[in-house]
């Protein structure tokens, strides 16, 4: 989907959230998440936080889980390990962070929290 569309598709509310991220537009349709429930499935979305909070108030009766890594530090090592990922979002701006906040307990709307300890050897 382009841009455009996808920018004329948010503003006529067929999306459930959206967010810019790196220059980038991101969102999830309500059509896609139709879909998957009609198939008898359940949807989950890996959503970041301000996405979490507009499907929150989307009072969908979704769950919501926090996924946290063990510190700052290791976030920006697996990041940079995996090779994936430019510079720019490699280099994490510690003030902006929600795990910042995640340890202050701001995160009360997420209905569980998991400290991800180690990576699962694939």
């Amino acid at each position: 989907m382009t841009s455009h569309l996808l920018r004329g598709c948010v503003l006529a509310g067929l999306f459930l959230e959206h967010a810019h991220v790196h220059g980038n537009l991101y969102g999830t349709s309500l059509a896609a998440i139709a879909a998957v429930r009609d198939a008898g499935k359940v949807c989950i979305l890996d959503l970041d936080v301000q996405g979490a909070e507009s499907v929150k108030r989307a009072r969908l009766g979704a769950v919501f889980l926090f996924i946290a890594p063990p510190s700052m530090d290791e976030l920006e090592r697996r990041l940079r390990g995996r090779g994936t990922e430019t510079e720019e979002k490699a280099r994490l701006e510690k003030p902006l962070c929600p795990l910042d906040l995640l340890d202050c307990g701001a995160f009360v709307s997420f209905d569980s929290r998991c400290l991800l300890l180690r990576l699962p050897s694939g």
